[in-house]
């Protein structure tokens, strides 16, 4: 018993030694730049996610929405609790959503089917359409509308549309039909949706974000994402979603901005008319990070750095790809660097310029087996060397072209499309251009539409002293957190130790 007493001694002053060196204020100091920070706080802070999503509610878009096209477009669905729904989809003639152009009112059922095979976290939904109507806010949007869709759809009658008044454009439901004195039921089947390219798939892809305070665990905010769009407006009917757009927020949260105050308050008859931002001029220069995770096409996710070097004509940038929707099984790692060059300003999307960015050297780092494996089953010596690939071993796959396995080409040039815009908060967001839904480079093709946006951060490392404090949204500061996190290891490991010493003590 004496010898497990000493062995419980000893312990207990390594215990002691190491807490006083946490806690040797304040000599304690840690390294860590405000982009770490950002990362750090996107990956500590999870939101509550249930299976199937609680959809039930009224949602709305945050700001105007700019799809590929480009369109722009502002949100409202309303899911019902005998699962239905009605989905209001707001068309503008402009980048800021200020001048309304036509609506069109969705109608139909849904019912969760399963977990997403393709995208962690998300839940597969069948849903049945059932009526579409649409209706012009001008003269011009609803001479417009009338024109393409009889173009294609000769069954809407020869009277010119008017604005203010719906018209229906697809038609999928039974309605019952008298026969003498027997009522029977007849199916009704019209869709003239083709030349407004008009498809509701988003609603196959559902998830469901549930924001607490981290100190007082009260709901801070709800958030629905659906299903992504088709970058090709002609593959949007036949495309199923394999990640996610921007979310839309429930309307209970609607005080959290005049945008969202805006769309709470609107309905067909009285479209959201939003204030247009402040044009700023696209200053590149600087580091750039992911505010979230985000989702890639085909169940990734990933959050970027990128930075814009101040020489006005270099670019580096790191891509981290994860398997899960928190960001934190990390799979592969790709670093990029090259030139970049203004071409021209945009002419369809207020602010918004084109520039060529020259992919130049590239490296990849496997971080899992899985993408090992895939690495070094690549034919040929297409991804670096044959069978080369090692967990957590940077290469550099210029010299091979690129990583035919993870679609990347080296070198070529990327057209993109970029814009800043302000925030809530005062700060500015980097708006990076949104590359085709399938992956593939294509030369000529120019982004329509975005990513999310990126934070603006500084690289400079800032000595933060261990305070145990916590910010003022709820998140805490960096070392602190590790200081705590360290503390609570030790004090779990010596309770565990303490308690085995014990127990041997007690049984000998």
């Amino acid at each position: 018993m004496a010898r497990h007493a000493r062995r419980t001694t000893v312990v207990l002053a390594v215990f002691l030694t190491s807490i006083l060196e946490l806690l040797a204020a304040p000599g304690q100091q840690a390294d860590f730049t405000p982009c770490d920070t950002i990362v750090y706080n996107v990956q500590a802070h999870r939101p509550d996610v249930r299976m199937p999503p609680p959809v039930v509610g009224r949602w709305l878009s945050s700001r105007c929405e700019i799809r590929p096209g480009p369109e722009f477009v502002i949100r409202d669905y309303t899911l019902f609790k005998n699962s239905t729904f009605v989905a209001l989809q707001y068309m503008y003639a402009d980048s800021a959503c200020s001048a309304p152009s036509y609506v069109i009112i969705s109608k139909g059922e849904y019912s969760f089917a399963q977990a997403s095979w393709i995208v962690p976290g998300g839940t597969e939904v069948d849903y049945i359409l059932q009526q579409v109507f649409i209706m012009g806010y001008t003269d011009k949007s609803a001479e417009l509308l009338y024109r393409n869709i009889n173009r294609t759809c000769a069954g809407i009658g020869k009277t010119k549309w008017l604005p203010g008044h719906l018209y229906e454009i697809f038609t999928f439901m039974e309605v019952p039909r008298q026969r003498g004195n027997n009522v029977d039921l007849m199916f009704l089947d019209k869709d003239c949706t083709t030349a407004i390219n008009f498809a509701l798939h988003e609603l196959q892809l559902m998830r469901v974000e549930e924001w607490t305070s981290r100190d007082s665990k009260v709901l801070t905010r709800k958030e629905l994402f659906l299903g992504d769009v088709h970058t090709d407006m002609g593959l949007r009917k036949s495309y199923r979603p394999t990640g996610y757009q921007v979310s839309l927020r429930s309307a209970e949260d609607s005080d959290d901005s005049d945008a969202c105050r805006t769309i709470a308050k609107s309905d067909v008859m009285h479209p959201p008319v939003l204030v247009a931002a402040p044009v700023l001029s696209v200053q590149l220069e600087g580091t750039w990070v992911s505010g979230m995770c985000e989702t890639q096409p085909h169940g990734m996710f990933v959050m970027r750095r990128m930075t814009f070097v101040r020489d006005g004509s270099t670019w580096r940038a790191r891509y981290h790809f994860y398997a899960d929707a928190d960001c934190r099984r990390q799979s592969y790692s790709v670093a990029a660097a090259g030139s970049y060059a203004f071409r021209a300003a945009s002419r369809a999307i207020r602010g918004g310029e084109r520039y060529d960015l020259l992919v130049a050297d590239v490296k990849v780092t496997p971080h899992d087996a899985t993408a090992v494996v895939n690495m070094n089953g690549e034919v040929g010596d297409d991804c670096a060397t044959d069978g080369s690939w090692r967990l957590d071993v940077e290469q550099d796959v210029t010299s091979t072209r690129g990583c035919a396995t993870l679609g990347i080409a080296v070198p070529h040039v990327q057209a993109d499309l970029v814009r800043l815009l302000p925030d809530d908060a005062g700060g500015t967001r980097l708006y990076v251009g949104r590359q085709p839904s399938d992956g593939r480079f294509r030369p000529t093709y120019r982004p329509t539409s975005f990513q999310l946006p990126l934070v603006q951060c500084k690289e400079t490392p800032q000595t933060t002293r261990w305070s145990g404090k916590r910010t003022s949204d709820g998140v805490g500061s960096t070392s602190a957190d590790h200081g705590l996190v360290a503390i609570s290891a030790l004090l779990t490991c010596y309770v565990l130790l303490a308690t085995h010493a014990t127990l041997r003590a007690a049984l000998t």
